[in-house]
């Protein structure tokens, strides 16, 4: 690539690895015995993991805005960023005094916290070298370096969906496309860029080619099928209803048993099906008249054979 353009290759960083790897940073980096409101160690250890997760989601989320509000200049997004720190860190010890100018997720609707159990929202004691451990942490998150290699919003599953893509055009079917490569390269990436409906239609325009009426209603349904999907998972109901769920799975971590001695446990009773009484398949009871026909519940009769 220098060869070509004179330029080194520059690394793109994935966000969601970045975000794990900072969970991890977090839930491994050793806090005072007063910052979480926890009695026993245990309990201590799954508020830690939980805040390492709601910290790194929130850190993302500002990073996001920011990216948005400054319209991706890199500098001003640098500088936003290092102003926000401070503010997120006391915004998860109650204090929102700061939000409305420094913060972009907690400005105009205060931040819910979805990941912190309801005892821990906005009750930390993040004071003296708990802080600074903290803010160390985030600006590794937060730095130059990092939102310079992140700054095109890249991921592993945009890569491996455009390998895929490449795929389609190059299949390994133990022939090589030596003459006609690059094209093939090209036209996978004119179908992820149009779409493969729209895509086979302006090359058959570019050729002079006039496809039939099945042809066409064919790519309508391809093109229609791939912007629906496109649509429906980026549309703010599906993306809601999947932020609850994840909530809501969480909640039921919270609620695992604890089978220890002296411990409760989380088994309700009551949890299976009631029973059917009203069901067509119901077995009902057969009673018997003195003439000998059954009797049902829905009034009917039949004969029933004695001996």
């Amino acid at each position: 690539m220098k060869r070509v353009t004179g330029k080194d290759t520059e690394n793109l960083l994935d966000e969601q690895h970045l975000n794990r790897s900072f969970c991890r940073a977090v839930s491994s980096t050793e806090f005072s015995s007063d910052m979480f409101p926890a009695r026993t160690v245990s309990f201590k250890r799954m508020l830690q993991k939980r805040f390492a997760e709601d910290l790194s989601h929130q850190v993302q989320a500002e990073i996001t805005a920011c990216r948005k509000a400054m319209k991706n200049n890199h500098p001003k997004v640098v500088l936003a960023m290092r102003d926000c720190v401070s503010c997120i860190l006391k915004c998860y010890s109650g204090d929102h005094r700061e939000c409305s100018k420094k913060s972009f997720v907690c400005k105009k609707k205060k931040y819910m916290f979805p990941f912190m159990p309801g005892i821990a929202r906005e009750s930390l004691r993040i004071l003296g070298t708990d802080r600074v451990k903290l803010c160390n942490v985030i600006m590794t998150r937060t730095c130059e370096k990092q939102l310079r290699a992140t700054r095109f919003g890249t991921s592993t599953q945009k890569a491996e969906a455009m390998n895929s893509a490449f795929k389609t055009t190059n299949p390994k079917q133990g022939s090589t496309y030596s003459r006609n490569a690059s094209c093939r390269d090209h036209s996978a990436i004119h179908m992820v860029n149009n779409g493969p409906g729209e895509s086979i239609a302006m090359k058959m325009a570019a050729l002079g080619l006039h496809p039939s009426q099945s042809s066409i209603s064919t790519l309508r349904r391809l093109q229609h099928r791939r912007d629906y999907h496109r649509r429906r998972k980026k549309s703010c109901t599906v993306r809601a209803r999947k932020a609850s769920l994840r909530i809501k799975r969480y909640r039921l971590y919270e609620r695992q048993g604890n089978y220890r001695k002296n411990k409760g446990s989380c088994y309700e009773t009551d949890q299976l099906i009631a029973e059917l009484t009203d069901h067509t398949y119901h077995k009902r009871r057969i009673s018997c008249d003195n003439s000998g026909n059954d009797i049902t519940s829905c009034g009917t009769s039949r004969n029933v054979r004695t001996k």
